[in-house]
């Protein structure tokens, strides 16, 4: 099990393309920003929640509950993920084996809407 960091991108969209073995994702919607103690941009992780998705601590952070409203899916090949700005992301690789996705950003997304429409 492999987990990364939940991130926010704020001006950028995220295509993300799944190649190899299986990934779960956990998303929130930017309404939950409140919830998500994100830590300063001075921080190393700055831009990112301090929480441990879905394992989180509740004592340690009493504002982040349940009510967050965390959506999840599992990518398998060959499968496409759309991750809006400003929504909270992380993964977790699945299973056995070698995983591997590829990312695509754009500022506006208005390319890559349209090379997947063609």
């Amino acid at each position: 099990l492999i987990r990364l960091l939940r991130a926010i991108d704020w001006r950028q969209e995220n295509f993300f393309v799944q190649v190899l073995g299986e990934k779960r994702w956990l998303l929130a919607p930017p309404s939950a920003y409140g919830e998500m103690y994100v830590l300063p941009s001075g921080h190393p992780s700055g831009r990112q929640s301090a929480l441990d998705w879905p394992h989180v601590n509740t004592t340690a952070y009493p504002r982040a509950s349940a009510a967050v409203g965390l959506l999840e899916t599992r990518l398998k090949p060959r499968e496409v993920l759309y991750c809006p700005p400003v929504w909270f992301h992380g993964t977790e690789a699945i299973g056995p084996g070698p995983n591997l996705g590829l990312s695509f950003w754009s500022e506006s997304g208005e390319c890559l809407r349209q090379w997947i429409s063609e």
